[in-house]
């Protein structure tokens, strides 16, 4: 019967998945396609809406309230994709801290 002790526990086992998660998003982001898509898709539409906002001549509210949900929506996805690395990064460090614990005693 296995020891209990040696077994992962339920944190631990979070830890490690917020872990692998994190080096998920930076392999993801560390590709070619992933910074194209970054840069000719995601930063190229902010950068036309703020453009459209900027412009005193579009008054139109539905399209202003539009350029904003847009802006906001890829902004928001680019910060959680950093957000969830640097959690996962400090899950990883926290994981290896919990394992030295637990081996120490």
């Amino acid at each position: 019967m296995p020891d209990k002790l040696n077994l992962p526990t339920e944190h631990e086992e979070n830890l490690a998945l917020s872990a692998q998660d994190a080096l998920n998003y930076i392999e993801l982001c560390n590709t070619k396609g992933w910074q194209d898509i970054r840069e000719r898709y995601f930063m190229a539409n902010i950068a036309e809406c703020k453009e459209y906002l900027y412009n005193d001549k579009n008054t139109d509210p539905t399209m202003i309230r539009a350029k904003v949900y847009v802006m906001k929506f890829i902004e928001g996805l680019l910060e959680e994709i950093e957000r969830c690395t640097k959690d996962g990064l400090e899950a990883q460090v926290e994981l290896e801290q919990v394992k030295a614990e637990r081996e120490k005693g």
